[in-house]
């Protein structure tokens, strides 16, 4: 920001106190927090995952259009309610079945594990998925390639994440 003129040096200056007084950035916010709080946000917090997993049930079964599910170890024979005798139908496999029936479009990126270092099998999972219906696409990630020319590196981001 250059000013060419007084005037312009004055306009910049009054803009920047503006900006300095009146942003909610510059000012204490709750927990000392440079964030104010916000408003109208569709936000849930959760205590534990039986409140967590009876609301992703409820979202999946209302899933009208598509269904993105992105997960390191994703597991067809996942049950989202407990106790599972009271709930055999909120197994993930028959949930994403049903709504693949309904005409959603459902997306799946699975974490491709490294041979010997995990064994969360996404290759059973993309097979037990994709053979539910044509509406359901599993992508394993990453892929050969990948792991060949970048191998230290995934490595090294995967160790850090577990």
């Amino acid at each position: 920001m250059i000013a060419k003129n007084k005037l312009g040096m004055i306009i910049l200056l009054k803009s920047l106190y503006t900006s300095l007084t009146n942003s909610p950035y510059v000012k204490i916010n709750r927990f000392n927090s440079f964030s104010p709080i916000r408003s109208k946000n569709f936000v849930s917090c959760f205590i534990n995952g039986e409140g967590y997993f009876s609301d992703l049930l409820r979202a999946l079964d209302n899933a009208k259009f598509e269904i993105f599910i992105r997960g390191w170890w994703v597991s067809p024979e996942l049950y989202l309610r407990r106790p599972v005798e009271t709930y055999p139908e909120s197994r993930l496999d028959k949930v994403l079945a049903r709504a693949a029936v309904r005409g959603v479009k459902v997306y799946m990126i699975l974490y491709k594990e490294l041979k010997g270092h995990m064994s969360n099998d996404s290759s059973h999972a993309k097979r037990v998925f994709e053979g539910l219906s044509k509406n359901i696409k599993v992508l394993r990630h990453p892929g050969k390639r990948l792991f060949k020319k970048y191998l230290n590196t995934i490595y090294g981001v995967t160790m850090r994440k577990v």
